[in-house]
């Protein structure tokens, strides 16, 4: 993962807290073809964020046809961007959020 306004330790230290969360690291394990990374304000397709927010794109390879891996991607992708609420990389303040 990238952040252009943080360090190489912050950036780590960020990383070894979103994957310290068990669940998202099962989930991780279910799904080996995938990736996950953040994008600075603007990116392939050209849409333009406030000068603080970046992206967040996730990506699997194949085609996915089976709605039961759509629903477990979908699980994993959720559950990614709550931990990021969670350890302060999505919001200043953990906004709390259960889901």
């Amino acid at each position: 993962m990238r952040c252009a306004q943080c360090g190489t330790k912050i950036r780590r230290e960020k990383v070894r807290r979103l994957l310290s969360n068990p669940r998202l690291r099962e989930l991780v394990a279910r799904h080996k073809e995938i990736h996950v990374s953040v994008r600075d304000d603007d990116g392939w397709s050209g849409v333009k964020f406030p000068p603080d927010v970046d992206q967040v794109r996730f990506e699997c390879t194949g085609e996915i046809k089976d709605l039961q891996r759509l629903h477990a991607l979908y699980d994993l992708f959720a559950e990614i961007l709550n931990t990021l609420c969670h350890i302060d990389s999505a919001y200043e303040d953990d906004p709390q959020l259960v889901l």
